[in-house]
Order: C-alpha cells, then structure tokens, then sequence
C-alpha cells in the first residue's frame, strides 16, 4: 500500500511540473520596445561656419621694383647689399664716370659752362645790359643742361627707386654691364600682395574687402581682397582678383607660392553634418532626444560646404541631436541614450 501511494505522489508531481510554463527569451526588438532603443546624443552649440575657396598665388612684396643698368660699363661700387634698407633716391651701385658710353665728363662740362653762363647774363641784366628775352634764352639753356646732367648722374649713380630692402643683388664689382642689364631688386614689404586668378563660376561670390588668408610653410598671413578685375581675361579665361595682406612681423620671402583662402561666407551658427539629415518628400528633419524620446524635427537649411550644413531654423542650443541610432528609431520611439 505504501508503495502504491509513492507511485502516485510522484506521479502527481511529474504531472505539475508539466503544467509549469516556461519562458522564452526577449529578442532585440522587445528589450528595445521596453528599455528604449540605445542611441547616441550630441549637444548643439553656434561655432564658425565658413565657406571659402583656395588658390595658388605668389607672394610679393607691397611695392616691387627691378632696377636696370642704363649704360655699358663696369660696376665700380656696390653701397648696399641683400637685405639692407635703402631709401628712395639713395644710390646702391655706382659706375665709373670716364667710361666713355657715359659722356658723363662731356655733359657735366656743358652743364658748368652753362651754369656760369646764366649766373654772369642775370648781372647783365640787373645792369640793364640785356633784354629780358636774352635773359630767358640764358636760363633755359642753363635748366636744359641741369637736366641732362642730372640725368646722367643718376645713370652713373644708381639709385633705388623706392624705399624698401634689397631683395636680390645680381650685380658684383668689377662685372661688365649692358644696356637693359637687371642689377638689382627693391622690396618694401610693409605689407604684401598677391595677384590670383579666378574661373568664372566661382567669381560672382568674390567682392573687394572679403578676408583673405595666404599659408606658406608655417607663416599665415592676413587680409583682404583689394580689387576685382570686371572682365574676363582671355588670355587665361579667368579673372584676375588682387589681395592686400598685413605684414604683423612675419619674414615670409617674396615670389613664394602659398596657399591663398577666400572666405567667402563666415557666421556663428549652429551646424549639422550631412550624414544626420533626412531628406523626405523635399523636406529636411533631423531625430533630437526629448524626455527619453526620439522627436523627429523639420529644419531649414541654410549654406552647406564640404557636408557642414547651416542651420537656419528647427533646432537650437537646447537640443541633443542624436548621432548614433536614428536608423532604429521612429518619431516618439523610446529611446536610452549611452554615453
């Protein structure tokens, strides 16, 4: 008897674990419908936007001027050299006087007669000895020959045209010169410049006074657009644009090509990168996170560069774009954001 009863109380007990359900697991979906589909947020901030174009140009001094021997000779002196500052009117390089393709010794001595010739026809004339007209004729002879002489000093006695530094010194002493010869560069570069060319499409959104950014090596320089040709050259199908750029100490060597940076739009804005936006029925939304939800929220676009977009309107500061996860989600899913 008593084994019969063991048969049937385990029989019972097989009969309720039986009955017992047993769980199946959550799959994705369902851990996600009720803890919230996982997703990464980003804070909105206003930072610069700035749409620009580059181009090669060179680098030059504000004022450039090459100065060429007027004379065949010798070069008898050399004043000044790489580097130095020189003054407009101040003589670098000198050649000797007595070469004969100067007649420097000829004309100074029509200069000195007529010099003594003037001076001795204005005693004359304070005596009443000339007319006035002889006079006149004297002084125009004498201012004729001043002329010339002057000239043919400057010839012999070259000079820098400009105020600046001497850029580059081809000349040596002793060395023969020709006619047409360069003999030196001057260079003042209190400020640079920098001549481009531009394409036409992208010439209408260039106007005078827009920034300017020159990059040569580890030296950036600063400015602005100072003139903007108003037809195409033809000769390069282009359009030439000029560039002014402040000199703030910086010793960037002239005729370089740099890097040249139009900005040519340049605002604090907030900016959404082209991979968070959704393009829907001509339409522009962008997923935010607002009390564990996932918003979907139209925006206006303003420019885009290079996948930065800015925006106009839809979004502000307060919101968190979500970055990570809007793939998964719909407008009002629930969502858990992770860090």
């Amino acid at each position: 008897m008593k084994k019969i009863l063991t048969i049937i109380g385990v029989g019972l007990l097989m009969m309720g674990c039986a009955k017992k359900e047993v769980k199946a697991p959550e799959n994705i979906e369902q851990i996600q419908k009720r803890e919230g589909v996982p997703v990464k947020v980003s804070t909105l901030e206003k930072r610069g936007f700035a749409e620009y174009y580059t181009f090669k140009g060179k680098i030059k001094g504000q004022e450039e001027s090459m100065v060429y021997s007027m004379i065949e000779g010798k070069v008898e002196k050399i004043l000044y050299d790489v580097n130095d500052v020189v003054t407009e009117d101040q003589v670098v390089i000198t050649v000797p006087t007595d070469v004969p393709a100067s007649k420097y010794n000829q004309v100074k001595e029509g200069f000195e007669l007529s010099e003594i010739t003037y001076e001795r026809m204005v005693n004359l004339y304070e005596e009443g000895a000339i007319s006035k007209q002889d006079l006149d004729q004297a002084k125009t002879s004498y201012e004729v020959s001043k002329s010339d002489f002057d000239s043919m000093t400057k010839i012999v006695n070259i000079e820098s045209p400009i105020n600046g530094k001497i850029g580059i010194m081809y000349a040596e002493v002793g060395q023969e010169i020709h006619q047409g010869q360069p003999l030196f560069k001057v260079i003042n570069t209190k400020k640079y410049k920098s001549r481009i060319s531009v394409p036409e499409n992208k010439i209408s959104k260039i106007e005078v006074g827009q920034k300017a950014t020159a990059i040569w090596n580890d030296i950036v320089l600063t400015g602005k657009v100072s003139k903007v040709s108003q037809s195409l050259d033809e000769i390069t199908s282009s359009f030439i644009v000029d560039i002014v750029f402040n000199n703030n100490g910086q010793n960037i060597k002239t005729g370089v090509s740099a890097e040249i940076r139009l900005d040519i739009y340049d605002s604090e804005t907030i900016i959404v990168d082209s991979k968070y936006i959704i393009d829907s029925k001509d339409k522009k939304y962008v997923y935010v996170a607002e009390d564990n939800r996932a918003i979907l929220k139209e925006i206006t676009l303003g420019r885009s560069f290079n996948g930065a977009n800015e925006i106009k309107s839809g979004i502000s500061e307060v919101d968190l774009l979500i970055t990570e996860g809007s793939k998964y989600v719909e407008n009002e899913s629930l969502i858990k954001i992770i860090r």
